[in-house]
């Protein structure tokens, strides 16, 4: 699962574009966070029951404590559709599904772009050196508080903490 940021600000005065590889809760969360600040993003997921619900109801539910359910529209497709070329992509997956999404985007990827990932666990940075050089991968862990109800349909909880 994927999102792109156009025109993001991250560093200093220079504007970035992010494109964002994510399964499910954790990056649904961080690509709807960017989102409502005012962030351009297509999201793109492989997971297909995901994106052909999210087309079907024209976005994902949203409710935070299982409380306000609302549909946030945003637009979803399949990796293999995507044509961006971004600064950055930002990989939330979980690792056993980490290889193969690197296949399905691996026409993406180019010299000068970053790896940016929050991933929990193991072994994903090795996975991402297999496509990006050492100097070009930045790693960190997250701690979100999200449930995945049914494909499209997502709680976020309030007492959600980043850990850098």
């Amino acid at each position: 699962t994927f999102f792109y940021l156009s025109k993001y600000r991250f560093i200093g005065d220079h504007t970035y574009e992010v494109y964002s590889c994510w399964r499910r809760r954790m990056g649904l969360r961080y690509g709807l966070l960017l989102q409502d600040a005012g962030n351009e993003v297509d999201f793109i997921d492989g997971w297909e029951k995901n994106v052909e619900k999210m087309h079907e109801q024209g976005g994902v539910y949203v409710s935070r404590d299982h409380e306000d359910k609302h549909l946030v529209p945003l637009k979803v497709s399949y990796p293999e559709d995507y044509t961006g070329n971004p600064d950055c992509f930002i990989f939330f997956l979980k690792q056993m599904q980490l290889s193969d999404m690197l296949k399905r985007c691996a026409r993406f990827f180019k010299p000068n772009q970053y790896a940016f990932t929050c991933m929990n666990g193991m072994g994903h940075v090795e996975k991402l050196l297999q496509y990006f050089k050492p100097e070009k991968v930045i790693a960190g862990t997250a701690l979100v508080a999200t449930v995945l109800n049914a494909p499209a349909t997502l709680t976020l909880s309030a007492s959600a903490v980043l850990v850098q």
